[in-house]
């Protein structure tokens, strides 16, 4: 199990990560996951979740979802696979998701939000080999049913426009709802700095920038330069650069297991 802030668990002194002192970020169980995944390659994960999700108009999706006005519905995020699940409730009780979403066009933006929609019984018809909006409406616009159709997309409160305007541009009639928000952990933001305050950290890692904004918001962008940065891909390293933190780890494909990779790599050159 993934160290705690409480648990005082010795370092590791087996494995490529023995002596590290790493820092998850992610929320949930999947944050829970990596930390654990890190573990198990000898570090000392810390699970020290810094934002937190809230769901936004569960019953506007979920009267969308039940119109089923709508040719194709697009994901971005497991996180809007989730806020999706969590609206399918109301209107498909027995059946969630894979009953409101039957007879709909599905499209992912990459291959952890498809397993998110696999996991609920739903096969997207379109997952682009690349993780981003432009390689999602690279694939689109190599098909002929998406000019005139309607698209329904769950999004973050905050989220890039790009899709939405490339959709448009591609002919498609494009509703967005905001599903869901992103949101600091206070409680985290406080754990972090009592942390910091009494041990030594390696290296944080953040797998999205809004950690990286509430990362800075708990300790200040002085403080926050100090502890070297590992980002799950190019947007988050964005993030990280305009805040002057330093990237020393980032995989070649944005999931959390090529993560993992990236930084036992970088400890056993």
């Amino acid at each position: 199990m993934a160290a705690d802030l409480t648990s005082g668990s010795p370092y590791a002194d087996v494995g490529p990560l023995a002596g590290r002192h790493i820092v998850v970020t992610r929320p949930g169980m999947a944050g829970v996951r990596l930390a654990e995944s890190l573990e198990a390659l000898g570090a000392r994960a810390t699970h020290v979740p810094l934002t937190r999700i809230e769901m936004v108009d569960r019953e506007g999706l979920a009267w969308r979802l039940a119109a089923r006005a709508h040719d194709w519905v697009i994901f971005t995020s497991a996180n809007a696979v989730r806020a999706a699940a969590d609206a399918a409730l109301i209107v498909a009780p027995a059946g969630g998701l894979a009953e409101a979403l039957a007879g709909v066009q599905v499209a992912s933006v990459g291959r952890v939000t498809a397993e998110a929609l696999h996991d609920r019984g739903v096969a997207p018809v379109v997952v682009p080999g690349r993780f981003d909006a432009e390689a999602l409406l690279e694939a689109l616009a190599r098909r002929d049913d998406v000019r005139g159709r309607r698209f329904l997309h769950p999004a973050a409160a905050g989220a890039s426009e790009l899709l939405g305007a490339g959709l448009a541009a591609l002919g498609a009639d494009v509703e967005t709802v905001i599903a869901y928000a992103t949101v600091p952990d206070e409680a985290g933001a406080a754990a972090l700095r009592r942390l910091l305050d009494h041990e030594n950290v390696d290296l944080v890692t953040f797998l999205a920038p809004s950690a990286v904004s509430a990362f800075v918001a708990a300790l200040g962008a002085e403080r926050a330069v100090g502890i070297p940065a590992a980002s799950i891909g190019p947007v988050t390293t964005a993030a990280l650069v305009q805040h002057h933190i330093r990237v020393v780890v980032e995989p070649d494909e944005a999931t959390a297991s090529r993560l993992v990779e990236a930084i036992t790599a970088r400890y056993i050159r």
